[in-house]
């Protein structure tokens, strides 16, 4: 049996380097199309949802994004995998990489008179 799984992208001004920016805009990629795949990636959605971060989360299964390619088009980077088995780990190791990210740019902020 295959372990769920659910890729976790970044994309936006966030990712591509900008100290200002809207939103932390968030990639879920998923396996496939089965309800299984898409309940997994759902449950992930929530537990980031209440995070407190400013998140837009877009969910695509890997047939989806390859017909998108999205991940391309967005120049999106890979920053994380959640598994099934320990989904609310991943969940909290996204957001300590998600806040170490954003503390840093406050602190170029500072740096570059921002």
């Amino acid at each position: 049996m295959i372990e769920e799984e659910v890729q976790i992208f970044g994309f936006g001004s966030f990712f591509r380097g900008s100290i200002t920016y809207n939103d932390i805009d968030l990639l879920l990629l998923h396996s496939d199309l089965s309800p299984q795949s898409r309940q997994f990636a759902l449950a992930c959605k929530r537990g980031l949802s209440s995070s407190g971060f400013k998140l837009h989360i877009t969910m695509l299964s890997s047939p989806e994004e390859k017909s998108l390619r999205f991940i391309e088009r967005s120049s999106a980077e890979k920053i994380h995998t959640i598994r099934l088995d320990e989904m609310d780990e991943g969940i909290q190791r996204l957001l300590k990489i998600i806040k170490y990210r954003t503390d840093q740019k406050l602190t170029d902020g500072d740096k570059n008179g921002g």
